[in-house]
């Protein structure tokens, strides 16, 4: 269950209040959770002041991952997954910014699936554009040590990274989010 939901049950504060505070979460993600949970899907990204589908997505699994809503953690994957492929096979350079790769980063834990992901799309995206300057040393030694281990060659970079991508968001993702 949801911890924004449990925390309505039993002794906490919320519980008797019956509300729930969420201070630092943008209030038009907060849009987005609500439509997502509503309909299952979420509007463009320009329907909640954004430029690209990238900032809704990352601070849409930054907020599942706070409130431990896991299914619309790997609904914001999918729909990432989605978009990097279809970038990669235009030969599109259009992806996360380097404020919306930090900000993923920067408010997930260890362990988030959502974090793999950005590494993933960092190491094996053609056109990505990662600079030492401002990213978290942990986050550059990962999209390295993920390169170097699935790239055999420069050629690799342009021809096989979007089926190996695509196989690696699928194992992230799991078998049933095919």
């Amino acid at each position: 269950m949801p911890q924004g939901v449990t925390s309505l049950n039993g002794e906490f504060a919320e519980a008797k209040s019956q509300t729930i505070s969420l201070p630092d979460d943008d209030p038009y993600v907060f849009e987005a959770f609500l439509e997502w949970l509503y309909s299952g899907e979420i509007k463009k990204a320009s329907e909640y002041q954004y430029p690209q589908i990238w900032t809704v997505c990352i601070r849409l699994g930054v907020l599942a991952e706070k409130l431990n809503v896991g299914e619309l953690q790997l609904y914001a994957l999918e729909v990432m997954k989605k978009q990097a492929v279809h970038r990669m096979r235009e030969k599109r350079s259009d992806f996360p910014d380097k404020e919306n790769v930090q900000y993923g980063w920067e408010h997930t834990s260890q362990s988030s699936p959502l974090r793999s992901f950005l590494v993933l799309l960092c190491a094996l995206a053609p056109g990505m554009k990662i600079a030492g300057d401002g990213f978290p040393l942990d986050f550059l030694s990962q999209v390295a040590d993920k390169a170097r281990g699935e790239l055999d060659s420069v050629d690799d970079c342009f021809y096989n990274s979007k089926e190996k991508f695509e196989n690696h968001c699928d194992k992230l993702l799991g078998p049933e989010n095919k």
